[in-house]
């Protein structure tokens, strides 16, 4: 396992950030109850899928297109917003996409425990890019793990931040207050 960890700022235009505002401030992204992070436990959390995982696609899933590509199945009118965001940080930081696995906008909250559990997104290799979309809890970090499930690096949330790692293990530290909003891409 690789140990790429690349943090990024001042990546997206004036407009992606007043798209993402207005996205975020006049409720225009539809959220649901996300499953759980482990079979048998219940860590709730609020998720916006853009692009379901390869393994959750169906031929009868619903098609928006998008002016990027037609080879994904979006699951969101708001694919082309998110994929632009994409494209901006792996531009800026000279990170190359081969395919798209995964989009997400996942919105997580106070629910009484400190962290979700530990995990991977796949269980293929990929790299895997968040992007704080709210100012939030500075103690709701992203924390990934070393081999030895030791922490490696911490990641301190802030508005408009990229962090982008390899599949290593990761979690969230729920925030104490207030919702931690997150966009997060797995690709290879």
């Amino acid at each position: 396992m690789s140990s790429l960890i690349k943090e990024g700022k001042n990546f997206l235009t004036k407009e992606h950030k007043k798209t993402i505002q207005k996205l975020l401030e006049q409720n225009q992204l539809s959220f649901y109850m996300g499953p759980a992070f482990e079979q048998g436990t219940n860590y709730p959390y609020l998720s916006h899928t853009v692009l379901k995982r390869p393994e959750d696609r169906t031929a009868n899933d619903m098609t928006y297109p998008s002016k990027y590509t037609k080879e994904n199945q979006f699951n969101s009118i708001h694919a082309d917003i998110f994929l632009e965001i994409l494209f901006a940080f792996c531009d800026k930081y000279k990170i190359k996409i081969n395919k798209v696995f995964r989009i997400n906008v996942n919105l997580t909250f106070n629910i009484g425990t400190k962290k979700c559990p530990s995990h991977v997104d796949h269980e293929f290799d990929h790299k895997q890019l968040i992007i704080y979309l709210n100012d939030c809890d500075k103690d709701a970090k992203t924390i990934m793990l070393d081999e030895n499930n030791k922490i490696s690096h911490e990641i301190t949330p802030e508005k408009y931040k990229g962090v982008l790692f390899d599949n290593c293990k990761h979690y969230l530290i729920y925030p104490k207050k207030g919702a931690r909003i997150i966009a997060i891409y797995t690709f290879d």
